[in-house]
């Protein structure tokens, strides 16, 4: 998948670079890309996994006016999309989740946990990291 990031459209000048709220799906054996859904809101410079391909969980980010410091899951089969409004108890009062932040790493552990590192906010470059379960953004009661 191909989500959001900087688009510029075709005969534009690159001064017209804008953020994209577009998803787009890529068939590795034919190379076909194709329209997937769209984000709530224009994005680039987040991380982004998908968990057992069902859901597709996105954190940080900016549109280009401000930075975000959300964690948004879109349900696959449906593309629809809800926000994390319950914390992992271990999360609560992370810097996470203090300052919006871009430019985070991601890793993915045996499907069963995510580790975001560092990234930026407007005025602090980070150097912590958020682990996440992914029983936790399993749970619907926790968006």
């Amino acid at each position: 998948m191909l989500i959001g990031g900087r688009a510029l459209e075709v005969g534009s000048e690159l001064e017209q670079v804008q953020f994209s709220d577009a998803i787009y799906q890529v068939c590795l054996e034919t190379g076909k890309v194709s329209h997937f859904c769209r984000l709530p809101s224009a994005l680039g410079s987040h991380v982004s996994y998908i968990i057992d391909d069902k859901y597709l969980i996105i954190y940080g980010g900016t549109n280009g006016l401000r930075f975000f410091d959300s964690i948004l899951r879109c349900d696959l089969e449906t593309k629809s999309w809800t926000l994390m409004t319950k914390q992992p108890d271990e999360l609560i009062g992370s810097s996470f989740f203090q300052d919006g932040r871009i430019a985070s790493s991601y890793a993915q552990f045996c499907n069963g946990f995510g580790l975001a590192f560092g990234g930026c906010s407007a005025e602090i470059d980070h150097n912590d990291f958020m682990i996440i379960p992914f029983t936790h953004m399993k749970e619907g009661s926790n968006f």
